[in-house]
């Protein structure tokens, strides 16, 4: 077994006994256990934050592809005719599109506050 020796000021100390007395802990080790488990949490909460912020990130840029390729499709039908879908869609059409969505996107954000959900 390992020793772990601390010294802390007056304040300090003080502060560890209100902790202990008001989570009924009767050891320094279960302060610094449950101090551990807290540090522990953080770091997890910490990486779920992260990949909610990529999600959203990914959410966001599918959500203007599937509003591009939609404009895309629409412009293109009105442009060509519903003949000719097969033969694909040209640059200009795909640019024009993506216009829209942007314009869109920026309206939509101005009104929820600069967030796209």
């Amino acid at each position: 077994m390992k020793e772990f020796r601390v010294k802390m000021t007056e304040e300090d100390y003080e502060r560890l006994t209100e902790i202990k007395k008001r989570f009924g802990f009767y050891q320094n080790k279960e302060v610094f256990n449950k101090f551990l488990d807290l540090a522990e949490n953080i770091t997890t909460e910490q990486e779920i934050a992260q990949n909610l912020r990529y999600a959203i990130k990914q959410i966001g840029f599918t959500k203007k592809q599937v509003g591009i390729l939609s404009e895309m499709i629409s412009e293109y039908f009105s442009y060509k005719g519903i003949k000719a879908v097969g033969y694909g869609i040209e640059a200009d059409v795909y640019k024009s599109a993506e216009k829209l969505v942007e314009k869109r996107i920026n309206n939509q954000m101005q009104k929820n506050h600069g967030r796209i959900l």
